[in-house]
């Protein structure tokens, strides 16, 4: 195990998203996810190594859920990414019937979507019941509620998440984690992916170090 604050856990998953299949943009939406769970104490780094690996080099364009109607998000063919959905959700939440319930179908390891439903939650002033497979929970703006099902939060793939505004409740909370324990293979994975990221060093970068060279270079 290694120790890593939740930023540098952060920064690690963002460089290790975007060496997957994601643009910075949302490579840093995905790191801030896991830092959110990871502060929750909900664990789900070998979820977010799953979810890289199950999209090396996919086509985002595949990825993503189409708006069928107020109430139904749909994927035509494989799984969709939680990240994509959760932003979509995010931005397309006005269009939403979360009064009456919203499902999603087919979307890959849904854990990580309970970070963006906890920024609908905190706009919207309400808290979110949620579920898929056994799990059932309320997110709220500072975190989850897990009623039942909390094996299932590590589902690697969910046929239909099921989201419903319920009124905004009293919760109680816990001190939020400050440190992760990082496994070896998920930290092996990460920082494989990372290292994409890294330019190639080239005979100048050799002779004058990272970052710059000596200040009579001219």
């Amino acid at each position: 195990m290694t120790d890593f604050s939740i930023n540098e856990l952060e920064a690690l998953c963002q460089r290790a998203a975007r060496g997957g299949y994601m643009p910075w943009g949302l490579a840093e939406d995905a790191a801030r996810a896991v830092g959110w769970l990871e502060k929750a104490s909900l664990p789900c780094l070998p979820q977010f190594v799953g979810l890289l690996r199950l999209n090396d080099g996919a086509d985002m364009e595949t990825l993503t859920v189409n708006h069928h109607d107020d109430r139904t998000l749909t994927k035509a063919g494989g799984n969709a990414c939680p990240i994509l959905t959760g932003t979509y959700l995010c931005d397309a939440q006005q269009t939403l019937d979360l009064e009456n319930g919203v499902q999603i179908e087919q979307v890959a390891y849904p854990c990580l979507l309970l970070p963006f439903l906890s920024d609908i939650s905190a706009a919207n002033g309400c808290d979110l019941a949620v579920g898929w497979g056994n799990f059932e929970a309320i997110v709220y703006k500072d975190g989850v509620q897990i009623s039942s099902g909390h094996a299932d939060l590590e589902s690697s793939l969910s046929e239909q998440v099921q989201i419903t505004k319920r009124v905004a409740a009293l919760h109680t909370d816990n001190a939020p984690q400050t440190r992760v324990q990082v496994g070896a293979d998920d930290l092996s994975a990460l920082t494989g992916f990372a290292a994409r990221t890294y330019l190639p060093e080239t005979e100048l970068s050799r002779a004058t170090g990272a970052g710059g060279g000596s200040v009579d270079d001219g």
